[in-house]
């Protein structure tokens, strides 16, 4: 059962939606055809009218009881979502401060300004809020919520972890098709790589950035699914709303077939809602988390390997996608490993 506040829980949804669509808009400016040429641009207003609107949201309840000189009733204030909204100003008082300085970052080096990387920090606090409210409230005994009373969390939880995918865009696994057709990479060495030496490096070093991506992608994927199968026996639903809505809000800044992440994403979390539900999901059946976490990256991406080769054919080897997909299930095993190292010990016996 549900405890929390119910406008504590929703309301910061739109806002998040709101953020980050400047978000979204405020990376895609950040490219050499659309570059703005100054901090005080349309996608800024945008996000910082959203981060203001959010802050007095999160911070009203508390100046509300210090206005009446009283300590705010226990869950009125989000700490963590007020120190998101505090770092968010920081990181954008600093944006400022840093455009004014170096300039407007383009491509990869958008990811690596740190006073972005202050305002995705605030934005997944903020956003995370009622997740984390549904952590702290749920009641005793089983924790079995029904998908509708637990769709705020989910969606709060793939708001979050799209902002971790957006900022590892260029480590996002399912963005390199281009990669993995038949031809792209003859038409890439043509340019790039004429000589035979060349051609072997530039091979390599495809070959070890897309695994490596790969493995990258599938460890922010099934983290926060196991984060909440310790919590909750989730509802069937629950695991394909957070798949598909996180992937397809990465897919669009990163250049992704909308139809293909949509296709991929869905199957693969009807399938983990399946093995939940079969397999009774939880922090206490050990072995069916182990094989949960070994079988669902081997589907999630032997189906992206699978629309890649109807639509244009694989040119990897099947040692190199044959290996992919076994380090992506090594990497889901160990990942459940970490969330539960094992059963839980029993307790001694009071003397």
């Amino acid at each position: 059962m549900f405890l929390y506040n119910r406008s504590r829980r929703v309301v910061p949804l739109p806002l998040g939606v709101w953020i980050l669509l400047g978000v979204y808009l405020d990376v895609w400016s950040h490219n050499p055809r659309t570059a703005a040429e100054s901090f005080f641009n349309p996608w800024h207003a945008i996000l910082y009218s959203g981060w203001l609107v959010t802050a007095l949201w999160v911070i009203w309840p508390l100046a509300r009881a210090l206005r009446e000189d009283h300590r705010p009733a226990a869950g009125a204030v989000d700490v963590l979502s007020v120190a998101g909204v505090l770092t968010f100003a920081m990181g954008g008082m600093t944006d400022m401060l840093w455009h004014t300085a170096f300039g407007i970052e383009l491509g990869f080096a958008v990811m690596l300004s740190p006073p972005h990387i202050l305002v995705g920090v605030g934005i997944i606090l903020i956003v995370s809020g009622p997740f984390r409210g549904a952590w702290a409230s749920t009641g005793g005994g089983e924790n079995v919520p029904t998908l509708r009373a637990f769709l705020p969390a989910v969606l709060s939880l793939a708001l979050a972890t799209s902002i971790l995918g957006l900022a590892a865009t260029s480590l996002w696994g399912f963005s390199h098709a281009d990669f993995m057709r038949i031809g792209s990479f003859e038409h890439v060495a043509a340019e790039f790589a004429p000589t035979v030496r060349g051609r072997y490096q530039l091979q390599e070093l495809l070959y070890q950035r897309s695994v490596g991506n790969i493995v990258v992608t599938n460890l922010v994927l099934l983290a926060p699914v196991f984060v909440m199968l310790r919590r909750w026996r989730l509802p069937f639903g629950a695991i394909t709303v957070f798949l598909t809505l996180t992937t397809m809000l990465v897919a669009i800044p990163a250049g992704v077939s909308l139809l293909i992440m949509l296709f991929v994403s869905l199957t693969t979390g009807l399938v983990a809602d399946w093995l939940v539900g079969m397999l009774g999901l939880s922090p206490h059946q050990i072995r069916s988390l182990r094989m949960f976490a070994a079988v669902v990256p081997v589907v999630l991406w032997g189906l992206y390997m699978a629309a890649v080769h109807v639509l244009w054919g694989v040119a990897w080897p099947p040692t190199v996608w044959g290996g992919a997909l076994l380090w992506a299930s090594g990497s889901g095993l160990l990942l459940s490993i970490v969330a539960a190292p094992g059963d839980f010990p029993a307790q001694a016996p009071a003397r």
